[in-house]
């Protein structure tokens, strides 16, 4: 089975980071 531990923080990291992202570009 593949970790979907891994797999979890790889999404909420991303999900995260483009958040973050879209937070500096709307300022």
């Amino acid at each position: 089975m593949f970790c979907l531990n891994g797999a979890s923080m790889f999404f909420f990291r991303s999900f995260s980071f483009a958040s973050e992202n879209r937070w500096a570009a709307r300022h």
